[in-house]
C-alpha cells in the first residue's frame, strides 16, 4: 500500500482526565456528589480519594471512569445564605 500526499499535522487532544484535581467536584453516576480531596497514579489509572456528601468517611481508590463521572462546574459568587 502506498500512502501519497502531505503528512497531516497532529492535532493534540486535551486529557479528558485533567479535570479532576484536588478540590474539584465531581458527579459519579453510582456513588452521588463529592469533593477530591487525594489524587494519584497506579501506573497508567488516576485514583482518587473523594469525600462524598453522603458518606461519612472519604472513599478511596475511585479510578476515574469519565463515563461514570463528571467535574461540576464551580458554583458562581460567594453567596452562602
Amino acid at each position: 500500500m502506498t500512502v501519497t500526499g502531505e503528512a497531516q499535522p497532529f492535532e493534540e487532544v486535551e486529557d479528558p482526565t485533567s479535570g479532576f484535581v484536588f478540590g474539584a467536584r465531581i458527579q459519579h453516576d453510582k456513588l452521588g456528589i463529592g469533593e477530591i480531596i487525594e489524587t494519584k497514579k497506579r501506573g497508567v489509572v488516576k485514583m482518587l480519594t473523594v469525600q462524598f456528601e453522603d458518606k461519612p468517611q472519604p472513599t478511596k481508590n475511585v479510578a476515574i471512569n469519565i463515563y461514570q463521572m463528571k467535574i461540576l462546574e464551580p458554583e458562581d459568587g460567594d453567596d452562602h445564605s
